[in-house]
């Protein structure tokens, strides 16, 4: 995986990180479980919304065309090593690509 800072590749074994991930992950000041993702409810509130707005004309037809989400998926959560620190933490990096 590519490390936090500089242009360096970290080789480590897959276990070590998943011992590291999770343990971060217990957090539960930053973190929490959820019992459903929340991804579909909320889509369907961000396209009433957009549709009341184009009600309302507050926004034109392709605007809210451009607003609209479909098929969209939960922000993926990935880390990269922090290798300048000492115990290499990990740094959590959220990709809300296609979300």
């Amino acid at each position: 995986m590519k490390a936090d800072k500089g242009n360096t590749t970290v080789i480590m074994n897959k276990q070590d990180y998943d011992e590291k991930l999770f343990e971060m992950l217990k957090n539960g000041e930053t973190y929490k479980d959820l019992k459903r993702d929340p991804t579909p409810k909320t889509e369907k509130l961000l396209n009433k919304f957009t549709s009341r707005l184009l009600d309302k004309q507050k926004i034109t037809q392709g605007e809210c065309f451009t607003l609209k989400s479909s098929d969209a998926f939960a922000p993926r959560l990935y880390d990269q090593l922090k290798v300048h620190k000492a115990d290499i933490p990990l740094r959590p990096i959220v990709s809300f690509n296609g979300s």
